[in-house]
C-alpha cells in the first residue's frame, strides 16, 4: 500500500474522533466521514509504520443509520464529527466507545455493568458557551472556527449546535468589531490586539461576553465593550481577558471588568450559582442536571456522611450534594473558581460546605476520614498519587466523572483497592464523539 493507491474497504467501527477505521494489510486506515459497516473507495493519503489514512471518494454501500448533516459547514469546520449519523446510532457508539475502552478493565475486574448512553434533552442548540477566533481578510473582519487542522478562519452563517440567543449575538458584536477602532491579532506579524471574544448564556437568555486580547489598544476597547453594553440589551456584562502568549491557550490568567457584571448567574435545582469567564460550567445544561443527579444517587449520601468534591470548579456538585450530607469539602486548582464557589455557598446560604485552592494530588490527606468522593478530572484523568492515597487511605465510596472514558479505564486499573460496579454514559455533546459517564467504585 502506498500514498495514491485507489483501494475498497469495509469500514469495521468509529475511533474517538468519529473517523471510520477499516484495516488491510493489517494496518488500520482512518478515514474521515466513513461510517461503521459502509463499504467505500478511498484513496490513501498518508501511510505510516502503524497505520494510514484515506480520503473517502465514493460510498459504494452506506451505512442505514446514515444521514445527511444538517450544517453546511460539517465537511470544513470538524467541530460536529458525526452529524451524519442518526442520533440514536449516536447513543450507541457512544456506548461502544465506552465499552470498548474499558474492554481490558472487564477482563480482570469484578463484573460491572455499562448502561446505555443516556440522551442529551436536545440534540442541538444545547452549547451556552461559544469561543470565536477574529482575524481579518483585507478589510472586513472574520470571526467563526478554524477550518480542521489549521488555524484558518472558517466564517460561518449559523452554528446548530450553539445557543440561538448567542448566534445572533456574536454575528452583531462581530459587525461591531468591523466598525471598531480595534484590530484583530495577526499571529504572523504580532501586531493589533483582539485574539478571540466569548460568549456565555444562561437559560434566561443572558450573556456575558469575553474579549481576549493581548492587553494593547485599551482605549478602543473599552469603547467596544461600551457598545456591545449599550446595543444589545441581553449582555449582562463584559470582560476583557489579556492573553500575550503565543501558544494556542485561548485564556490568559489576567480578566478586568470592563462594564456590567464580570460573572453570569445560572439556577440548577433550586440552587443559583455565578459563573465568570473564565471558571469551568457545563455547556449542556440540560444534559449537566442529569449528570448531576445521576452522580448523587451513585454516592447514597445520607446527614452523616462527609464528601470530598476533588476538581470542584465553581461548587456546583459541592453545593447540590451539601443539602444531602453532613459536610463537604471542595477543591479546585483555578482561584477564581473557588472565588466563585465561596461567592455561591453564600448567595445560597449554603454553611456546610468550604473550598481550597490547590491541586487535588498535592492535598490528598483530604482523603482521610470521609465517606465519599467525587472525582471529576479532566480529560488527562486522575494523576498518580491521586490514585495511590486514594488506595490507602480513600474512602468506601468513590463517584467518578469522566469525560475521556480511555483515562477512566487507565485509573479503573490503578485503583487496585476498589471495585467497578457501574457506569452511566450521558450524552453531553450531541453530533460530536465526546461522552460523559459517571462511574461508582467501592473500596474492595
Amino acid at each position: 500500500m502506498k500514498q495514491g493507491d485507489h483501494v475498497q474497504l469495509i469500514i469495521n467501527k468509529l475511533g474517538k474522533h468519529g473517523e471510520g477505521i477499516a484495516h488491510s494489510e493489517g494496518l488500520p486506515i482512518f478515514v474521515e466521514h466513513a461510517l461503521p459497516h459502509e463499504k467505500i473507495q478511498a484513496k490513501i493519503i498518508l501511510v505510516k509504520k502503524s497505520y494510514a489514512s484515506a480520503q473517502l471518494l465514493r460510498i459504494i454501500s452506506p451505512n442505514e443509520k446514515r444521514v445527511t448533516p444538517s450544517c453546511s459547514h460539517f465537511e470544513t469546520c470538524g467541530g460536529c464529527q458525526i452529524m451524519h449519523l442518526s442520533y440514536d446510532e449516536q447513543l450507541e457508539q457512544k456506548h461502544k466507545l465506552v465499552k470498548e475502552a474499558l474492554k481490558n478493565t472487564l477482563a480482570t475486574k469484578d463484573s460491572f455493568e455499562i448502561f446505555p448512553c443516556l440522551a442529551s434533552p436536545q440534540p442541538f442548540n444545547y452549547r451556552n458557551k461559544i469561543q470565536l477566533p477574529v482575524t481579518q481578510r483585507a478589510s472586513t473582519i472574520v470571526s467563526g472556527f478554524y477550518k480542521r487542522g489549521t488555524h484558518e478562519v472558517v466564517p460561518y452563517d449559523r452554528c446548530l449546535v450553539h445557543h440561538s440567543i448567542m448566534e445572533r449575538s456574536a454575528h452583531n458584536i462581530t459587525q461591531l468589531i468591523q466598525n471598531s477602532m480595534l484590530r484583530p491579532y495577526c499571529e504572523s506579524t504580532q501586531t493589533g490586539s483582539l485574539r478571540h471574544f466569548i460568549l456565555r448564556a444562561n437559560s434566561k437568555n443572558e450573556i456575558l461576553v469575553g474579549l481576549v486580547t493581548n492587553g494593547t489598544e485599551s482605549s478602543h476597547v473599552r469603547n467596544l465593550a461600551q457598545s456591545i453594553k449599550t446595543l444589545l440589551p441581553n449582555i449582562v456584562g463584559v470582560v476583557e481577558n489579556i492573553n500575550q502568549r503565543k501558544q494556542n491557550t485561548i485564556l490568559g490568567e489576567e480578566t478586568n471588568t470592563l462594564c456590567g457584571k464580570p460573572y453570569l448567574r445560572e439556577e440548577i435545582d433550586g440552587l443559583l450559582f455565578n459563573t465568570s469567564l473564565a471558571s469551568f460550567f457545563q455547556v449542556n445544561l440540560h444534559a449537566a442536571k442529569i449528570l448531576y443527579q445521576i452522580a448523587l444517587n451513585f454516592a447514597q449520601l445520607t446527614k452523616n456522611s462527609i464528601v470530598l468534591d476533588a476538581c470542584c470548579g465553581i461548587g456546583t456538585m459541592t453545593l447540590l450534594a451539601s443539602r444531602l450530607c453532613k459536610e463537604v469539602i471542595g477543591v479546585e486548582c483555578v482561584p477564581q473558581a473557588v472565588v466563585d464557589a465561596q461567592e455561591n455557598a453564600r448567595i445560597n446560604n449554603i454553611h456546610n460546605a468550604r473550598f481550597i485552592t490547590a491541586k487535588i494530588e498535592d492535598k490528598t490527606e483530604l482523603f482521610q476520614g470521609i465517606d465519599c468522593a467525587l472525582l471529576n478530572p479532566p480529560r488527562k484523568g486522575l494523576d498518580q498519587k491521586v490514585c495511590q492515597a486514594l488506595d490507602t487511605f480513600g474512602p468506601k465510596r468513590l463517584v467518578y466523572i469522566s469525560c475521556n472514558p480511555h483515562t477512566l479505564a487507565r485509573d479503573a486499573q490503578l485503583l487496585t483497592r476498589y471495585s467497578l460496579k457501574k457506569i452511566q454514559p450521558v450524552d453531553m455533546f450531541p453530533q460530536t464523539m465526546h461522552v460523559e459517564s459517571v462511574a461508582l467504585f467501592e473500596r474492595i
